[in-house]
């Protein structure tokens, strides 16, 4: 006896019409099907269970298992029409009231300031004003060209609850313990991640929390405190579409009504595309790590797209400006745009998130304590006309974002 899944969306919710029996073998394919639709964005569903004829304990297991994550996401899980058995178990099981409870209003206000605009092929719900903010360049970037770093460009960067900077850097305790270690980070929303050159190659982060402070020893970074930023939820203007970093960057400047904008972006990946250092760069060696043969031994670039399906962490800047004040380190972020910019992107564990998330803090602390780190990556667009595979791409998130102001602080270290 099979079971029959037939689904009919009205509006955001999905209505799942389900007949058969739902037995053990049956509720992985219904599990299967749910998760689908929690992936694609979907936050209220109703199961249509009246042609329901038998329903196991691994059936009710299902239906519960996403009852509470659609709780946790503001959403909803309800069974409609239950036939005489699926509610007679239901209801022996004290579960009949909250998987029957009423659907919340249709009516939700928005909150104050929210637009609505596409751009760039992208759909943007935005929540403001942001106030800008200043970004601060330490260290000095050209020194990667040659692996010239050494003991005196090594300080100290603290990672506060608004900090924003990527850059090269490593966790630990001055250049003595760091300088055979140093590789890619990301700092955001009181998290710090690195990923370390040498044979130590395994992403890793510390998180903020009571009264520690995380911080890392950089050889050079972009910061900035990103304290009152636009809030923006994106996906495609088309459904099933991607969206290209290039291109969901340029729709974030728009929004920001600037040349220049620091981000935070927390989104689904269809798949990143970049580069990590493979080796410290402190060794002194001519021609490191972009010339070759040595870039082979310096670098490390995705073949093809990789974390396809993960939750992606991504910081960094962009500049439209012809002559940006950090300048040198920025790269284009693609084919046909003069859009610059340097982000960096940790990849985690897929886990489906709510459509609206007012603060970083509220959530990207969890997602490194609760999912895996499987990557941190530099994100640079690959462009070798039939064999390059294109630049990194998304489905859906949320991005924090502010104007950059006009000039870049000089001085140098934290």
């Amino acid at each position: 006896m099979t079971v029959e899944l037939a689904q009919r969306r009205v509006g955001e919710r999905v209505e799942l019409h389900i007949s058969g029996r739902l037995d053990a073998y049956w509720a992985e394919h219904l599990d299967a099907q749910l998760a689908e639709l929690l992936r694609s964005g979907t936050h209220t569903l109703d199961l249509q269970m009246a042609e329901v004829r038998f329903l196991s304990s691994a059936g009710i297991r299902v239906l519960l298992s996403y009852a509470k994550q659609l709780a946790g996401l503001n959403g909803s899980l309800r069974v409609v029409e239950p036939s005489a058995q699926v509610r007679e178990v239901l209801e022996l099981s004290g579960l009949a009231q909250m998987l029957s409870a009423p659907p919340q209003p249709a009516g939700v206000l928005e909150p104050a300031g929210v637009a609505e605009v596409v751009t760039q092929h992208v759909r943007l719900r935005i929540e403001g004003p942001a106030k800008p903010t200043q970004a601060i360049l330490l260290g000095d970037p050209t020194r990667l060209d040659g692996a010239q770093f050494t003991r005196a460009d090594c300080a100290g960067l603290t990672v506060g609850p608004t900090t924003v900077a990527v850059g090269i850097g490593a966790l630990g305790n001055g250049w003595d313990d760091c300088h055979d270690r140093f590789g890619e980070f990301l700092a955001a929303a009181g998290v710090a991640v690195c990923l370390p050159g040498g044979s130590e190659a395994a992403p890793d982060f510390m998180v903020g929390a009571g009264d520690y402070v995380p911080s890392v020893e950089t050889l050079y970074a972009i910061s900035c405190e990103l304290s009152t930023p636009l809030l923006v939820s994106f996906e495609p203007s088309e459904p099933g579409a991607e969206v290209p970093l290039s291109r969901l960057l340029a729709a974030l400047l728009e929004a920001s009504g600037d040349d220049a904008c620091a981000a935070v972006i927390l989104a689904e990946t269809s798949g990143l595309v970049g580069a990590s250092l493979k080796l410290s760069p402190t060794a002194g060696v001519r021609g490191a790590p972009f010339e070759h043969p040595l870039v082979r031994e310096w670098l490390s670039f995705t073949s093809e797209p990789a974390h396809g399906g993960a939750l992606a962490v991504v910081a960094g800047f962009a500049d439209w400006r012809p002559e940006p004040p950090f300048g040198c380190a920025l790269r284009p972020l693609g084919r046909d745009t003069a859009l610059q910019g340097h982000f960096h992107a940790a990849a985690l564990s897929y886990r489906a998130l709510p459509r609206r998330l007012e603060d970083p803090r509220e959530v990207i602390g969890t997602l490194f304590e609760t999912q895996s780190l499987d990557g941190l990556l530099h994100l640079l667009p690959d462009l070798r006309g039939v064999s390059g595979v294109g630049e990194s791409v998304f489905t859906r998130g949320v991005a924090w974002v502010a104007p950059l102001a006009p000039e870049i602080a000089e001085g140098g270290r934290a």
